[in-house]
């Protein structure tokens, strides 16, 4: 199990959904330019993934690529930690 499925599992009752999209290559260098300008704080992330929060329709939160994805996870949802990967 990676570290997105497992934070989407992590409690039968929390508000966490994990959604992973592939692109082409061709498709990727407008997707990141799209997403720059819809995330703040993004603005200078060219490089797969790229990591956020947030609810459709409320203020999204850049959390970066996957080594921030992993910080995050460990601080906020006590989860990627060595014995509980």
């Amino acid at each position: 199990m990676d570290l997105a499925d497992r934070l989407d599992t992590t409690s039968s009752t929390s508000n966490i959904q994990v959604e992973v999209t592939a692109h082409s290559r061709k498709d990727w260098s407008e997707r990141v330019l799209r997403l720059v300008k819809e995330i703040p704080g993004a603005q200078d992330h060219r490089t797969s993934p790229v990591v956020w929060e947030g609810c459709s329709g409320k203020p999204l939160r850049f959390i970066g690529g996957y080594d921030n994805f992993v910080q995050f996870t460990r601080e906020k949802h006590r989860v990627g930690e060595a014995r509980n990967v």
